[in-house]
């Protein structure tokens, strides 16, 4: 039993050698994972993964589960954090982890998860690690899951000031917002007044989609005092809108206004229409889905890394 332990330790002690201080790994030596400290909301938390080139941490297994438990003991004087797990990525409300791994593992305590709610998984301390749903804009510590090959030197890559790098898609981004509307073109108007370079952003896959929706409401909930009021009206109170590069002036002739392929769409509810300017929704009740607007208070733009 003791050179079962002794070559157990052994291996983790290897592991945990790959990665950069402050950072810790599983037996898997090229997935690192970094407890912080400072409480976000689940979207913002997610998004801060997001930049440092990974996620919220997701969870296949007891061992991952029992890793990153010991860590936060030893760590945190709070009693749960935010790990990548919840029902709001997917539009039937299914659980699911913010980097797309099969939801194949949980460690549920009683009567959870809710079922009722638009709610993120935390493990609690206290419970041994057992799984707890909640509104996802609750803020607490979290841990990130960042793959050994995306951890760079933040000065290898560089952005114009005002721009952030986001590893996954190795492009810059800066979200803008007007007090009064944008119209698609003017929009597009104000990303190339900021680089000549810039487009309004397109979007190629889940990951990509999901990233950029959690910079775009991190920069909302920032403008409220990291409190998301809303900025829609009537029925879409505590919706906001955020142009993208997607446009279709003629029925079902849907163009990137970069150029690359249409190969993703995220329609809300699968609507598909054939015309019109695309715009993320983000909020407390619809997340990550798309809809056609005219004009809208909000845009993402993108640009390529500084050579």
């Amino acid at each position: 039993m003791t050179c079962k332990f002794l070559f157990f330790s052994s291996i983790l002690s290897l592991a945990l050698a790959t990665c950069p201080p402050g950072m810790i790994s599983g037996l898997s030596s090229n997935i690192c994972y970094l407890l912080v400290k400072d409480p976000k909301t689940w979207t913002a938390a997610e998004y801060d993964c997001n930049e440092k080139g990974g996620n919220l941490a997701s969870v296949s297994d007891a061992f991952q589960n029992n890793l990153l438990l010991g860590n936060a003991s030893k760590e945190l004087t709070t009693d749960s954090y935010w790990i990548g797990g919840s029902n709001i990525l997917l539009s039937n409300g299914r659980w699911a982890w913010s980097d797309l791994i099969n939801f194949t593992y949980s460690n549920w305590a009683s009567g959870q998860p809710q079922s009722n709610i638009s709610a993120c998984i935390y493990p609690k301390i206290s419970t041994s690690g057992k799984w707890y749903s909640d509104n996802c804009f609750i803020a607490k510590p979290y841990i990130c899951e960042i793959p050994q090959v995306t951890i760079i030197n933040p000065n290898s890559t560089k952005c114009p000031d005002g721009w952030t790098y986001l590893a996954y898609m190795e492009k810059c981004y800066q979200f803008i917002s007007s007090t009064g509307s944008y119209y698609f073109d003017d929009a597009r108007l104000e990303c190339k007044s900021l680089n000549k370079n810039a487009d309004l952003a397109s979007i190629h896959d889940f990951n990509e989609n999901t990233i950029l929706s959690a910079l775009s409401l991190n920069q909302i909930d920032a403008s409220n005092d990291n409190s998301f009021d809303g900025c829609g009206t009537g029925d879409v109170v505590d919706i906001c809108c955020v142009f993208i590069g997607l446009y279709s002036k003629s029925p079902n002739n849907w163009t990137w206004t970069d150029g690359s392929n249409v190969d993703y769409t995220q329609w809300l509810n699968n609507t598909n229409p054939s015309t019109g300017y695309a715009i993320i929704l983000v909020g407390r009740i619809l997340q990550n889905f798309w809809g056609i607007l005219d004009n809208c208070a909000s845009a993402l733009c993108e640009m390529k890394p500084l050579q």
